[in-house]
């Protein structure tokens, strides 16, 4: 299927919100306009729980894409069968049989002078919206001022939040970012966020098109998106950058150890931290 159609099918299961919705409405309308949008999951809606949380992308963010039968029913109860079937990680669920190790973890994907005294890391999803917002409007001057800099060391932690069409997303985007190699990880994870919010639109079409760019001819594309081993590997690195420091929801910030509250935050916030950070 072209990825006309495949938006189609994701427009059946809900899509990511717009950002400014985030901001513009109460959290308890936030809450009841993201419900609506996700009539197809029964993940549970955070967005009431605290005042910033019209502010993130929230969600149960573990254990969506793993190893186990069980778990595998889940993935297929959270994304629908007719994403399943027709979407971006069709073939996968095929290969969810048994329990099978995912084996050791990656390393995390970093930037910046690795003997820095503050360790920035953020916890995010390629398809949060509110992540995107974020790099949109902070993440070039952030790199400048610290990452370029060597003030700082940053990790960026790989989340799947939200309903079924945007953890679909999420995993092709870093699936694809994965098989770029470590060097052009971050080129990859840059052009996904700024392609939205097309990206909500036509996942499969934005991209394929961001693959095509780096050198990726389309079957080398679907085997990146469709490859198994490297679902497993993702789904293993989710469920513990979750437990690690207890995240839920994107982006969530935590500066030498320390965690801000879920959500956007303006860079002022992050010099704040990190100047505090820079003198414990």
């Amino acid at each position: 299927m072209d990825g006309s159609d495949l938006s189609k099918v994701l427009g059946k299961a809900g899509h990511a919100m717009d950002p400014e919705e985030y901001g513009d409405a109460s959290c308890r309308g936030a809450a009841r306009q993201i419900a609506v949008r996700r009539k197809s999951s029964d993940v549970p809606i955070r967005s009431a729980q605290r005042p910033r949380a019209c502010h993130v992308c929230a969600g149960k963010a573990r254990s969506w894409l793993v190893v186990s039968t069980e778990r595998c029913f889940v993935l297929v109860h959270l994304l629908d069968r007719r994403l399943v079937t027709f979407g971006l990680l069709a073939p996968v669920i095929a290969s969810c049989g048994g329990s099978q190790a995912a084996g050791p973890l990656p390393d995390d994907m970093a930037l910046g002078d690795p003997h820095a005294k503050v360790t920035v890391v953020e916890y995010a999803s390629v398809a949060c919206p509110v992540c995107g917002r974020w790099y949109k409007d902070n993440f070039a001057a952030f790199k400048t001022k610290y990452i370029d800099s060597g003030k700082i060391r940053f990790i960026y932690r790989e989340m799947l939040v939200g309903g079924g069409a945007e953890v679909t997303t999420a995993a092709a985007g870093f699936l694809l970012a994965r098989c770029a190699g470590e060097k052009r990880y971050f080129d990859i994870v840059d052009a996904i966020y700024a392609s939205q919010p097309e990206l909500f639109d036509d996942p499969k079409g934005v991209l394929q098109k961001i693959a095509s760019a780096r050198g990726f001819s389309e079957d080398q594309f679907n085997a990146c998106v469709q490859n198994p081993e490297a679902l497993k590997a993702l789904s293993a690195r989710v469920d513990a950058n979750a437990k690690k420091d207890d995240i839920h929801a994107t982006p969530t910030f935590v500066i030498n150890g320390k965690a801000l509250d879920a959500g956007y935050h303006p860079l002022s916030d992050l010099d704040a931290a990190i100047a505090a950070a820079a003198k414990g």
